[in-house]
């Protein structure tokens, strides 16, 4: 494989919707260059890894991560591969150069000079019965944003998706196909969601859902070292209450929805008695579906203030905060698709009626939330 060797994706009406959430691919103008750069800064000039590209911070420019994106590549031969990043420009027009090389990144990359080794594709069609490339010298491609395939990777494993890729287009094409999701048109057209119109723009549709700033900052506080909490006599009555009891206690004010400031009020509770919880109650209230972060701080045995993060995440605005709610619907979606996926696997086999009743079921049950 040549390394100056490119995927060239040649399409009529642009860039379609990424396979995984069904969103636009968003574009980012040239001239915004200097509002971003610092992002890659040291780096700026030289090569990026993918690796870094998906872990960069983008709470400056939370917009600017769903403009980066790879493709699903399946080759004449049938074969299939996770390409490279790249950007979507709108100076590009029909067509979009992206690294055949899945550790290759591409940034601010026009089509207008093609490697000769270079490799034709042009838009996959998830409706269409079967999966084979048109022509005997092009290949069909399947864009994703890359925050949707880090969030994909991260819920099914990196090694069992890149090894079963052809079991994965069989369910996103099945999800799509019979759930009331959108639809590969000429013209594509966004999600269906709830109090929106399919011409309507939704802003946190849009949202990157692996970075969340304010998770962010909240674990980067919970890193530090807290100060020590002075103990009150061993004789006080307060300081016999069994822990048991004060967890109960601090259940009824974590849990009470109607109290905007629940987490300050435990917090000031259990300073003014000198209670200390035990960290497995914390990590215990930390861990949600939606909170990936405290998974993999989990299973890195990092070091962390488990009261501090668990108290400070109680308080997080889950319904206002746009990159939360587009990672709560994507989840949903990608919920759904795990359990068939692993039974492809599997090796179960889906009749039209299978596939139409479990994923609409699931998808309707999705959006009632």
């Amino acid at each position: 494989m040549g390394k100056k060797q490119d995927a060239i994706l040649t399409t009529r009406q642009g860039l379609t919707n990424c396979v995984i959430c069904g969103s636009p691919i968003q574009f980012s103008r040239p001239e915004d260059w200097k509002e971003w750069s610092h992002i890659l800064v040291p780096r700026t000039g030289q090569k990026i890894t993918a690796e870094e590209l998906e872990q960069a911070d983008y709470s400056t420019v939370p917009s600017l991560a769903m403009s980066f994106y790879r493709i699903i590549l399946h080759d004449p031969d049938g074969s299939l591969h996770v390409s490279g990043i790249t950007q979507s420009l709108n100076k590009q027009r029909h067509r979009y150069r992206v690294p055949y090389n899945t550790q290759d990144v591409r940034l601010g990359a026009s089509a207008s000079f093609i490697w000769p080794r270079s490799r034709e594709y042009e838009p996959g069609d998830l409706q269409a019965d079967k999966y084979t490339p048109s022509g005997k010298r092009r290949g069909w491609a399947y864009p994703m944003h890359m925050p949707c395939w880090v969030l994909l990777r991260q819920m099914m494993s990196t090694q069992v998706v890149e090894q079963n890729l052809s079991y994965l287009l069989q369910t996103l094409s099945s999800f799509w196909r019979h759930g009331q999701g959108v639809h590969w048109t000429p013209i594509p057209r966004l999600v269906k969601y709830r109090a929106a119109r399919w011409d309507v723009e939704v802003d946190w549709a849009t949202a990157n859902p692996v970075w969340v700033p304010e998770i962010q900052v909240r674990l980067k506080m919970a890193r530090k070292t807290p100060p020590p909490m002075k103990r009150l006599p061993p004789d006080h009555p307060i300081g016999r209450v069994p822990v048991e009891i004060a967890m109960f206690i601090a259940d009824l004010i974590l849990s009470d929805t109607t109290r905007p400031m629940r987490g300050r009020d435990t917090h000031y509770m259990l300073w003014a008695f000198r209670w200390t919880l035990p960290d497995a109650y914390w990590k215990a209230r930390c861990r949600t579906a939606l909170l990936l972060e405290v998974d993999q701080i989990l299973r890195s045995e990092e070091s962390v203030d488990w009261q501090f993060l668990a108290i400070s995440l109680v308080e997080l605005p889950l319904n206002t905060n746009n990159a939360l709610l587009n990672r709560h619907r994507l989840l949903g979606f990608l919920g759904c698709m795990q359990e068939e996926f692993q039974q492809r696997i599997n090796g179960v086999k889906f009749t039209e009626s299978d596939k139409k009743c479990g994923l609409v079921l699931k998808y309707g049950e999705l959006n009632a939330e």
